[in-house]
């Protein structure tokens, strides 16, 4: 029935009015967004970790973004899959041609088993930790809920990137310096001829 005479009917809100407006029932549920994809450590603090402060920083945001952020509204300047393929390269020219320099003797073989060793996913992983890098990565909300900043080929990968993106800012040199840092050092304070061993899992340790 329509009421009795005099009955007044019962008003709307002017939300509901306006959600009807909308062909809406209900508000939409907001879409739910991991703390931690929102903590970023500042740049600045992995610069000082890697001893190069960038030109170009967007090169820098573009080695710690995987592919799994492409798709974000705070996307910065692509993934690092490119420089990822750069730097795979640049990192073996460089350690080989440190292995070159220090083992005028040394069999092609047993060189190129040093260098396996040494950039493999293996070590760039130890390379990473050292450096805090799954702190500084740009990932999706898939990968931040499955512990992408914790995986080993996510921050290995990113390592080459970071390489790659130092190379193009700053040129061989700078590049060369980075790796010595952060891989020849070590290198060089071990036994080439245990690097090369088959354990050479716990050489590295």
């Amino acid at each position: 029935s329509r009421g009795s005479p005099g009955e007044k009917p019962a008003r709307r809100s002017t939300k509901a009015r306006e959600q009807t407006a909308r062909g809406q029932t209900s508000p939409a549920p907001s879409p739910t967004v991991s703390p931690q994809s929102l903590k970023v450590e500042p740049l600045e603090i992995l610069e000082q970790a890697v001893g190069y402060v960038f030109r170009d920083r967007e090169l820098l945001e573009q080695a710690l973004t995987h592919r799994s952020h492409a798709g974000s509204r705070n996307r910065v300047a692509g993934d690092n899959e490119r420089l990822e393929f750069l730097g795979d390269a640049v990192l073996g020219f460089l350690v080989s041609e440190r292995l070159y320099e220090l083992s005028p003797g040394m069999h092609e073989g047993t060189l190129s088993r040093i260098k396996s060793n040494l950039v493999s996913a293996r070590q760039l992983h130890q390379v990473a930790l050292r450096l805090e890098l799954g702190r500084y990565l740009r990932l999706g909300p898939g990968e931040e809920k499955t512990g992408g900043r914790h995986k080993q080929a996510i921050l290995a990968n990113a390592v080459e990137a970071l390489v790659a993106a130092v190379y193009l800012d700053g040129g061989l040199e700078a590049a060369r310096e980075l790796v010595r840092r952060l891989l020849i050092e070590d290198m060089e304070a071990r036994s080439l001829e245990r690097l090369a061993r088959a354990d050479y899992k716990s050489a590295l340790q």
